[in-house]
C-alpha cells in the first residue's frame, strides 16, 4: 500500500506523486503495489481520479503488478488479479 495522492507542489516532501509511488513499489520490489490515500477527502488541488489515473499508467509503462480495489473493498488475496479494475472511471 502506497501513498499516491494529496501531493501538491507545497508539502511534496510528505504525499507522493503517482510516479514517485511507483518508483518506490520499484524501489520495495513489491509483488503488488496498491494506491491508497487519494480519495477520503480533498487536501490538494489535483481532481479526486487524478492519482489512480496517473498510478495505473506509470505502473503499466513500468510492469509494475497493481491492485485498485474499490475504496472500502475487502480483497480476497487468492483471486488477487480480480482486483485490477478502472473503477473510478465510471464514477460521477
Amino acid at each position: 500500500m502506497l501513498d499516491t495522492g494529496q501531493y501538491d507542489v507545497n508539502w511534496k516532501n510528505v504525499h507522493m506523486t503517482p510516479k514517485q509511488s511507483v518508483n518506490a513499489a520499484l524501489d520495495l520490489n513489491a509483488s503488488y503495489a496498491m494506491p491508497i490515500h487519494y480519495g477520503a477527502f480533498k487536501l490538494a488541488n489535483h481532481p479526486w481520479d487524478d492519482p489512480l489515473e496517473g498510478f495505473t499508467l506509470y505502473a503499466n509503462k513500468n510492469n509494475v503488478n497493481y491492485v485498485t480495489p474499490m475504496i472500502g473493498e475487502t480483497i480476497n488475496y487468492k483471486n488477487i488479479n480480480d482486483y485490477k479494475d478502472n473503477w473510478w472511471q465510471n464514477v460521477k
